[in-house]
């Protein structure tokens, strides 16, 4: 139990962290958008047991190459009780492509980054595609072909 709650906000460091990089992308100028993963992702928290947990942080990559993302309210107060006097945006848009297991972001208010990315299907249902940002689970909340 004391291991589980430790690693809690280390997890959640993790995903807050991921999620406040998004917002600052790196133009690596040679990228593509990859048709596959164009749409609505949500985070899925595989650490919660065997089924996971779907959240409403989520991001939608367009297929003009453009995304939004969205910050779950719930979530916006984990994230100022770990980063004290800082604020996360509830939304964010930008820019995003492909370059190999990278992907890159250009965010309109933070500017530039990227981030190791990789499609998988979800381990304890492999009809479940995932896409993985830095070691965190994004599925669906569509129905879509596994990889």
């Amino acid at each position: 139990m004391v291991l589980r709650l430790a690693r809690k906000p280390l997890l959640l460091a993790l995903f807050l962290g991921l999620f406040i990089d998004f917002a600052y992308g790196q133009d690596s100028g040679k990228g593509q958008i990859a048709p596959e993963i164009v749409g609505k992702w949500c985070y899925y928290n595989l650490a919660n047991g065997d089924e996971g947990r779907l959240s409403n942080t989520c991001v939608t990559l367009n297929a003009d190459g453009t995304y939004e993302f969205f910050l779950d309210g719930s979530m916006r107060t984990q994230v100022n009780s770990i980063f004290p006097g800082s604020s996360a945006q509830q939304t964010d848009y930008g820019n995003w492509w492909v370059d190999g297991n990278r992907i890159y972001y250009n965010s309109s208010s933070h500017g530039q980054g990227s981030f190791q990315f990789q499609k998988m299907n979800q381990p304890t249902d492999k009809s479940v595609p995932m896409i993985v940002f830095n070691g965190q689970s994004f599925v669906s909340p569509t129905p879509r072909d596994p990889w």
